[in-house]
Protein backbone atom coordinates (compact mmCIF):
# COMPACT_ATOMS: atom_id res chain seq x y z
CA UNK A 1 0.00 0.00 0.00
CA UNK A 2 1.47 3.38 -0.99
CA UNK A 3 1.41 6.36 1.31
CA UNK A 4 1.42 9.97 0.16
CA UNK A 5 3.12 12.75 2.02
CA UNK A 6 2.13 16.11 0.59
CA UNK A 7 4.17 19.23 1.19
CA UNK A 8 2.56 22.53 0.18
CA UNK A 9 5.40 24.34 -1.60
CA UNK A 10 3.88 27.80 -1.92
CA UNK A 11 3.12 28.16 1.76
CA UNK A 12 5.30 30.45 3.81
CA UNK A 13 5.63 27.59 6.28
CA UNK A 14 5.38 24.30 4.39
CA UNK A 15 2.80 21.88 5.69
CA UNK A 16 3.48 18.20 6.06
CA UNK A 17 0.39 16.04 6.05
CA UNK A 18 0.93 12.98 8.14
CA UNK A 19 -1.10 10.04 9.32
CA UNK A 20 -0.72 6.77 11.14
CA UNK A 21 -1.82 3.47 9.69
CA UNK A 22 -2.64 0.51 11.97
CA UNK A 23 -3.65 -2.82 10.43
CA UNK A 24 -4.54 -1.10 7.17
CA UNK A 25 -6.82 1.54 8.72
CA UNK A 26 -6.26 5.26 9.16
CA UNK A 27 -6.24 5.97 12.89
CA UNK A 28 -4.86 9.53 13.11
CA UNK A 29 -4.18 12.33 10.70
CA UNK A 30 -3.12 15.94 10.85
CA UNK A 31 -0.54 18.45 9.70
CA UNK A 32 2.48 20.24 11.03
CA UNK A 33 4.07 23.55 9.99
CA UNK A 34 7.81 23.77 9.40
CA UNK A 35 10.19 26.73 9.09
CA UNK A 36 11.74 25.56 5.83
CA UNK A 37 11.25 23.12 3.01
CA UNK A 38 14.37 21.24 4.10
CA UNK A 39 13.00 20.82 7.62
CA UNK A 40 9.66 19.66 6.21
CA UNK A 41 11.45 17.21 3.89
CA UNK A 42 13.46 15.73 6.76
CA UNK A 43 10.34 15.37 8.88
CA UNK A 44 8.55 13.79 5.92
CA UNK A 45 11.31 11.21 5.55
CA UNK A 46 11.01 10.35 9.24
CA UNK A 47 7.22 9.98 8.98
CA UNK A 48 7.59 7.84 5.86
CA UNK A 49 10.11 5.60 7.62
CA UNK A 50 7.70 5.25 10.56
CA UNK A 51 4.83 4.36 8.23
CA UNK A 52 6.93 1.73 6.46
CA UNK A 53 8.03 0.29 9.81
CA UNK A 54 4.39 0.07 10.94
CA UNK A 55 3.13 -1.65 7.80
CA UNK A 56 0.65 -4.33 8.69
CA UNK A 57 2.04 -7.82 8.94
CA UNK A 58 0.98 -10.32 6.27
CA UNK A 59 -2.35 -11.99 7.03
CA UNK A 60 -2.54 -15.77 7.36
CA UNK A 61 -5.91 -17.51 7.05
CA UNK A 62 -5.87 -20.61 9.24
CA UNK A 63 -8.37 -23.30 8.20
CA UNK A 64 -8.73 -26.06 10.79
CA UNK A 65 -11.86 -27.86 12.02
CA UNK A 66 -10.43 -28.84 15.43
CA UNK A 67 -10.81 -25.75 17.62
CA UNK A 68 -7.89 -26.53 19.95
CA UNK A 69 -5.49 -27.17 17.07
CA UNK A 70 -6.76 -24.02 15.33
CA UNK A 71 -6.15 -21.93 18.46
CA UNK A 72 -2.66 -23.41 18.81
CA UNK A 73 -1.89 -22.63 15.15
CA UNK A 74 -3.19 -19.07 15.60
CA UNK A 75 -0.91 -18.64 18.60
CA UNK A 76 2.14 -19.92 16.69
CA UNK A 77 1.49 -17.74 13.65
CA UNK A 78 0.79 -14.61 15.70
CA UNK A 79 3.90 -15.28 17.82
CA UNK A 80 5.88 -15.25 14.58
CA UNK A 81 4.59 -11.71 13.95
CA UNK A 82 1.78 -12.35 11.47
CA UNK A 83 -1.86 -11.33 11.66
CA UNK A 84 -4.43 -14.12 11.46
CA UNK A 85 -7.97 -14.92 10.40
CA UNK A 86 -9.48 -18.33 10.98
CA UNK A 87 -12.12 -20.63 9.56
CA UNK A 88 -13.49 -23.99 10.69
CA UNK A 89 -13.85 -25.46 7.19
CA UNK A 90 -13.26 -24.77 3.50
CA UNK A 91 -16.66 -23.14 2.99
CA UNK A 92 -15.96 -20.55 5.71
CA UNK A 93 -12.48 -19.99 4.27
CA UNK A 94 -13.86 -19.31 0.79
CA UNK A 95 -16.34 -16.79 2.20
CA UNK A 96 -13.45 -14.98 3.87
CA UNK A 97 -11.30 -15.10 0.73
CA UNK A 98 -14.11 -13.71 -1.42
CA UNK A 99 -14.60 -10.74 0.91
CA UNK A 100 -10.93 -9.96 1.71
CA UNK A 101 -8.18 -9.03 -0.70
CA UNK A 102 -5.41 -8.76 1.91
CA UNK A 103 -4.74 -12.43 2.69
CA UNK A 104 -1.20 -13.57 1.93
CA UNK A 105 -1.16 -17.21 3.09
CA UNK A 106 -3.74 -19.96 3.59
CA UNK A 107 -2.68 -22.47 6.25
CA UNK A 108 -5.03 -25.46 5.97
CA UNK A 109 -5.54 -28.90 7.41
CA UNK A 110 -6.41 -31.64 4.91
CA UNK A 111 -9.06 -33.65 6.72
CA UNK A 112 -12.08 -31.41 7.34
CA UNK A 113 -15.83 -31.70 7.06
CA UNK A 114 -17.72 -29.64 4.47
CA UNK A 115 -17.98 -29.40 0.73
CA UNK A 116 -14.25 -29.94 0.21
CA UNK A 117 -11.23 -31.08 2.15
CA UNK A 118 -8.10 -29.00 2.66
CA UNK A 119 -6.27 -30.36 -0.39
CA UNK A 120 -9.18 -29.45 -2.68
CA UNK A 121 -9.30 -26.06 -0.95
CA UNK A 122 -5.58 -25.59 -1.63
CA UNK A 123 -6.06 -26.28 -5.35
CA UNK A 124 -9.15 -24.03 -5.46
CA UNK A 125 -7.27 -21.17 -3.79
CA UNK A 126 -4.33 -21.66 -6.15
CA UNK A 127 -6.65 -21.48 -9.17
CA UNK A 128 -8.78 -18.53 -7.98
CA UNK A 129 -6.18 -16.46 -6.09
CA UNK A 130 -2.74 -17.33 -7.55
CA UNK A 131 -0.76 -14.80 -5.45
CA UNK A 132 -1.88 -16.43 -2.19
CA UNK A 133 0.69 -18.86 -0.77
CA UNK A 134 -0.54 -22.15 0.69
CA UNK A 135 0.61 -24.34 3.56
CA UNK A 136 -1.12 -27.73 3.82
CA UNK A 137 -0.93 -29.73 7.05
CA UNK A 138 -2.04 -33.15 8.20
CA UNK A 139 -1.39 -35.65 10.94
CA UNK A 140 -2.96 -38.57 9.09
CA UNK A 141 -2.03 -38.05 5.45
CA UNK A 142 1.45 -37.56 4.01
CA UNK A 143 1.64 -35.65 0.73
CA UNK A 144 4.32 -35.43 -1.89
CA UNK A 145 5.16 -32.15 -3.65
CA UNK A 146 3.46 -33.21 -6.90
CA UNK A 147 0.11 -33.51 -5.08
CA UNK A 148 0.22 -29.88 -3.94
CA UNK A 149 -0.43 -26.74 -5.97
CA UNK A 150 2.75 -25.13 -7.31
CA UNK A 151 4.59 -23.14 -4.66
CA UNK A 152 2.72 -24.75 -1.78
CA UNK A 153 4.32 -26.44 1.20
CA UNK A 154 3.34 -29.43 3.31
CA UNK A 155 3.91 -29.56 7.07
CA UNK A 156 3.26 -32.76 8.94
CA UNK A 157 1.53 -32.49 12.30
CA UNK A 158 2.84 -32.06 14.93
CA UNK A 159 4.72 -29.10 13.54
CA UNK A 160 6.85 -26.86 15.72
CA UNK A 161 6.48 -23.09 15.99
CA UNK A 162 9.94 -22.50 14.51
CA UNK A 163 9.02 -24.65 11.46
CA UNK A 164 5.84 -22.64 10.87
CA UNK A 165 7.71 -19.34 11.29
CA UNK A 166 10.47 -20.44 8.88
CA UNK A 167 8.01 -21.52 6.17
CA UNK A 168 5.99 -18.31 6.54
CA UNK A 169 9.13 -16.19 6.31
CA UNK A 170 10.24 -18.13 3.22
CA UNK A 171 6.84 -17.67 1.56
CA UNK A 172 6.22 -14.01 2.43
CA UNK A 173 9.69 -12.55 2.93
CA UNK A 174 8.34 -10.96 6.11
CA UNK A 175 10.50 -10.95 9.21
CA UNK A 176 8.96 -9.68 12.43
Amino acid sequence: MGHLIKIRRRAKFPLLWKWEIHKGKLITSGHQSYASRAEAYEAGQAVLAAIVAKEAAPIVLIVEDDLLIRLHAIDMVESAGYDTLDAGNADEAILILVTRSDIHVVFTDIQMPGSMDGLKLAHYVSDCWPPIRIIVTSGGVRLEAYQLPNGSRFLSKLYAAHEVAAVLKEMTGFAA
